[in-house]
Formats: C-alpha cells, structure tokens, sequence
C-alpha cells in the first residue's frame, strides 16, 4: 500500500513539472514569436527608402552607372521632380527572367533614395510608366504572409481586397471602405472570421 502511494506520489510529482515545462515553453514559443516579429519589422523599416523596378532589359556588360542613368530615365519619363542628389545609389538584385511583356532578359533593380519623400514621389508616379513595374521592396516574409493574404481574401463576401501602404503595412479593405491592418496570417483569418459574424 506505502509502495502504490509512493508511485501515485511520484506520478504526480512529474505531472505538475510537465506542466511547468509546457508552460514554460509556451511562453519561450511566444517570447521567440515577438522577436522574429520584431526582427522582421526593423528589416522592414532599413527597406523604407527602397523600391524595386521590374522591367529594365539587362544588358552585357552593364556597370552600376549605366543602371543609375536608366532609372533616371524613369524618374524623367514619370515627370518626377527628383534631384539626382537623393537617390543613393540604384543596383541589380535577384535572378535573371525573361520578362513577360518585353520577352528580353530581365533582373530587378533597387533603388534606394535618401528621403522618403522622393521614394514615395517616385511610387506614386510609377502609373505612368510603359514596360516596367515600380514595386515596394518587402522583407521575404511579409511579401510571403501578403501572397497568402490575397489568395485568403479573393472571394470573401465582405472584403474588397488586401493590400500593401505605403509605409509597407499589410491591410484588408473592406467592401463598406474600411481598412484594418494585420501584421500575419493568424491576425488576418481572426479579422476575416469577426466580420463573417452576423451583425
């Protein structure tokens, strides 16, 4: 009888510390969760001075200063008022593609400018662009978490569209104007599942 207590004893006694140690995992999980949040957040932030140009044909041979004069050239034809002093440099990022429209060999471009004023000057100008795509340049992540955004809310009764602004913030739109922001896919399915409740 003492021999089946001291077992049941025991088995408790290892019951609570899995506990504890579940606990505290949780928690670690959490702590790791809002770290990589926030590490993702400050790499966002170095990117805001950055967009992405898509489009420009790459030539053989092509130095950094032949890619700066063409981004120039595009800063010219968008009608930008943009002294050349703020844009910092401009460099060719990723793989080689053959672009869909032009079918010439293609690889991104960064540009990175010194202000933030004439980055978004030059974005919301790139409408009157011919052949190329003027993107923000999102961390892999975020561009990861708005793809699946869009897919989530493509036939939703309620939602207009997903989104990114122009401070690189993901936000759904809703049919009624409304616009609320979500910084993942979990925050997003619970905005989805709110406004799916019958009012």
């Amino acid at each position: 009888m003492n021999m089946m207590k001291k077992e049941l004893k025991k088995r408790e006694e290892l019951e609570s510390t899995v506990k504890v140690l579940q606990s505290s995992v949780a928690v670690f999980q959490k702590q790791i969760k809002e770290l990589r949040r926030d590490q993702e957040e400050l790499q966002q932030y170095d990117r805001r001075l950055l967009v992405r140009v898509d489009g420009i044909p790459l030539e053989e041979k092509e130095t950094s200063e032949d890619v700066l004069t063409k981004v120039k050239s595009l800063i010219t034809e968008a009608k930008c008022e943009i002294p050349d002093a703020v844009i910092d440099r401009a460099h060719r990022i990723g793989k080689v593609y053959k672009d869909k429209n032009s079918k010439e060999l293609c690889k991104s471009v960064i540009v990175r400018f010194t202000t933030f004023r004439h980055r978004t000057k030059f974005y919301y100008a790139r409408n009157s662009l011919k052949n190329v795509k003027v993107k923000l340049d999102l961390t892999k992540e975020r561009y990861g978490i708005y793809k699946e955004a869009l897919d989530l809310v493509e036939n939703h009764s309620k939602v207009s569209y997903a989104m990114v602004d122009i401070n690189c913030r993901l936000k759904v739109v809703l049919k009624n104007g409304k616009g609320i922001f979500f910084t993942d896919i979990e925050s997003l399915k619970n905005i989805l599942e709110e406004i799916s409740i019958p009012q």
